[in-house]
């Protein structure tokens, strides 16, 4: 997961030992010659979402700019939703995630 250059000015980019050492990987890019900073498989993503539905089912809805959250949600091993509001399966089923 590609992450902003900026954190290599971190504090948890300097001490690897918080997510291990082979946790980011500085990647130069030969097609445009760009240098990208990654994270390697996120342990653990939060999401604020808009709205999610039944516990059960695991649906949530992210309105607006998502930013990295999406690629990070999907890199991660979990992921601990916060939501605005709990609707109904019949509610969040017809709106694409």
């Amino acid at each position: 997961m590609q992450v902003l250059e900026a954190a290599m000015k971190t504090m948890l980019f300097k001490k690897r030992t918080i997510h291990g050492e082979d946790k980011y990987k500085i990647i130069n890019l030969p097609s445009t010659g760009k240098t990208i900073l990654t994270f390697l498989q996120p342990t653990l993503t939060f999401a604020s979402c808009t709205c999610r539905g039944p516990t059960d089912l695991g649906n949530a809805q992210y309105w607006g700019a998502l930013g990295s959250v999406a690629a990070a949600a999907l890199a991660s091993k979990r992921i601990i939703v916060s939501c605005g509001e709990i609707v109904e399966h019949d509610i969040i089923s017809p709106v694409p995630t």
